[in-house]
């Protein structure tokens, strides 16, 4: 995901909604960026929000376009995420998105998650 935003251009005009506080901290970067983190607990591993405020919050906002990272895929079991955490709010997320897009490298095909 992080080189997703390193692609952007510094100024480009995006309202961002995020649960990793790496990601905010990198999306800082961007000028013209608004970006929202979701409430919540923190995963202290992953440094993602997760837990029934941050699932409230994804609830109530709406998107254009949800970057979602992923555990693993193939084409058996199409997408998959290990973290149980994360899957709630990731899950709310997309339910409030018109489109979704998967951000995953090489690494994680046929891998397995939850």
């Amino acid at each position: 995901m992080m080189y997703l935003i390193d692609a952007l251009p510094k100024e480009i005009h995006l309202r961002i909604i995020t649960a990793s506080l790496p990601i905010a901290d990198k999306c800082s970067q961007l000028i013209n960026a608004d970006i929202y983190c979701l409430g919540g607990m923190l995963n202290k591993r992953t440094k993602e929000m997760y837990g029934p405020r941050a699932v409230a919050d994804a609830e109530t906002l709406m998107a254009n376009k949800a970057f979602i990272g992923v555990s693993g895929f193939s084409v058996e079991d199409q997408f998959t995420e290990n973290n149980v955490l994360s899957l709630d709010v990731k899950s709310k997320i997309l339910n409030s998105t018109k489109q979704k897009i998967v951000v995953a490298d090489s690494k994680k095909e046929n891998r397995i998650g939850i």
